[in-house]
């Protein structure tokens, strides 16, 4: 699968302009080089508000972890002030811009063998959810779908199917002859 396919495939919702961000593994195929890949579609999607940051490199399978996101959307996102709150508990400084942020999450991915927790509010996931699942150790969730939700079950749910229904829609574009390009929406 191409990396324009694996960017439609798994970041759908981020390219209509519905959720944050998005993260995916990505293995290089032959002849691709990473900083060529990730710099042709930071210059494709930057006019609509998108951006592309490789955040972690397994060294077992050689897999990236590929973070694509809206700038603008994960900002408002670090701005609320009980994320801040939590992600200082983390290390993150308050106020700080999301290239600190970024970096600051890049190593502790890359520090620990499970992922950080505090990653799902860079995706998009709401704060109690990631609260819920820190304190209940991931069990006992009300329900589960993009992650696992602690509270507002309903309201996730709908959310769910809102990505799900996204992502069917673009992946369906794709194969139509739409590019990644062509399906992302403008800020």
């Amino acid at each position: 699968m191409t990396f324009e396919a694996f960017l439609v495939e798994q970041c759908a919702p981020v390219l209509a302009g519905i959720k944050p961000g998005s993260l995916f593994p990505y293995i290089l195929g032959p002849g691709e080089e990473l900083w060529t890949l990730l710099d042709h579609w930071n210059q494709t999607l930057a006019a609509k508000g998108v951006q592309a940051a490789a955040v972690k490199r397994c060294s077992r399978t050689g897999a990236y972890l590929i973070y694509v996101f809206r700038p603008d959307q994960v900002k408002a996102v670090l701005a609320r002030p009980e994320v801040k709150a939590f992600l200082q508990t983390y290390g993150y400084a308050p106020g700080q811009g999301i290239p600190e942020a970024l970096s600051l999450l890049t190593r502790r991915l890359c520090m620990q063998e499970e992922f950080p927790h505090e990653v799902g509010i860079f995706l998009g996931y709401p704060l109690h959810d990631v609260q819920g699942f820190i304190c209940h150790k991931g069990k006992n969730s009300l329900c589960s779908g993009c992650w696992k939700v602690y509270a507002e079950p309903q309201k996730a749910q709908r959310l769910f199917r809102r990505y799900r229904l996204c992502t069917q829609v673009y992946r369906a574009q794709f194969r139509q002859g739409k590019s990644a390009a062509q399906l992302t929406v403008a800020a």
